[in-house]
């Protein structure tokens, strides 16, 4: 067994254990992956290799990727799995579809974006450019190549007032009006996943979100520091239950739905740096920027997963300190 799926074992084995159903799907089917190298992906690529060996499903996995040795270098144990067969290609540019255009593609996942709060800054129409002409150019793989399934990884960022809206939530929106629109008089059943915040193994600690800099901060020995006042509220899910969701609602969601993703356990900021240094070192400190104002509403990041659970079955399976544990333990086992 090779390392990183040796560490990941447990999460994997429980993945297959609780659900046999969802995995038989997968048997003898193709699957597209873009994104592969985020931490979504990884954990997509890691359970279908898993389940592909241990369940023998002769499932395939393409993943498109810009770059064959950044991928090989990520994932050593997966370039000579006979199941996982890469692309290179940008997903931004649609010359690459033309190598499938005569291939049977079941199922298409696209994840390929970045959430990272400093790109809409310093580049916000790269970002946009990766959502919009990355979905436009997949949903034309995907036409060409006879998908019945497609999963749409979104945001929760398209809740936000219109007037708030990042470019990253409203590309995110626009995005999902494409690929709504691709479903209608088609064969292509699309699903909407409305991703939140999470945390887990495979997590870049630096990601610019609270909980990887917090992690990373309390594993350099801390002080832990909290910008502002703390009192935004926030929930995380696991990265094995997010894979779970994920499988789930390509699987078995209703086409033309979206579906919330995450976790509905509120936890303030500043709650969450403590909860973050007492699993590491107790004796780390934390530090809050700003004193809170006196009556002020806390900004809310929070899905509504009532749907989710009741239509899929969905449920959170590992509270916030363990999941923080167990993404301490993997951070510590990385090679620096």
């Amino acid at each position: 067994m090779n390392g990183a799926a040796h560490e990941l074992s447990e999460d994997l084995d429980f993945l297959l254990k609780s659900d046999p159903l969802l995995w038989e799907k997968l048997r003898d089917q193709s699957v597209f992956i873009t994104g592969g190298t985020g931490f979504f992906g990884a954990w997509i690529l890691e359970s279908f290799a898993w389940a592909n060996r241990v369940l023998k499903l002769n499932a395939q996995m393409t993943v498109l990727t810009r770059s064959v040795q950044a991928f090989g270098q990520k994932y050593p144990h997966l370039v000579s799995d006979a199941s996982i067969h890469l692309l290179v290609g940008d997903v931004r540019d649609g010359a690459w579809t033309q190598a499938y255009s005569k291939k049977q593609i079941d199922s298409v996942i696209h994840l390929a974006t970045s959430a990272d709060p400093r790109l809409i800054k310093q580049d916000p129409q790269s970002m946009r450019d990766t959502i919009l002409k990355g979905t436009r150019n997949v949903l034309e793989l995907a036409r060409r190549s006879g998908t019945r399934r497609f999963l749409f990884a979104s945001s929760g960022a398209v809740y936000a007032s219109p007037d708030a809206l990042s470019v990253y939530g409203e590309s995110k929106k626009e995005a999902e009006q494409m690929v709504i629109e691709a479903s209608k008089n088609s064969k292509l059943e699309t699903v909407i996943a409305r991703c939140f915040a999470f945390v887990g193994p495979y997590q870049s600690l630096d990601s610019g979100f609270a909980i990887a800099d917090f992690i990373a901060q309390g594993l350099r020995g801390g002080p832990i520091l909290v910008q502002g006042d703390g009192t935004p509220l926030r929930s995380y899910l696991y990265a094995r239950d997010l894979t779970h969701w994920l499988w789930t609602i390509l699987l078995n969601g209703q086409s033309g739905q979206a579906y919330d993703v995450g976790s509905e356990v509120e936890v303030p900021i500043a709650a969450l740096a403590r909860v973050v240094a007492r699993v590491i070192d107790p004796k780390i400190s934390v530090k809050i920027a700003q004193a809170p104002e006196a009556g002020k509403i806390p900004q809310k990041y929070i899905p509504r997963t009532e749907k989710t659970r009741k239509e899929l079955g969905l449920s959170q399976t590992v509270d916030l300190a363990q999941a923080i544990a167990q993404t301490v333990r993997w951070h510590r086992s990385r090679p620096d």
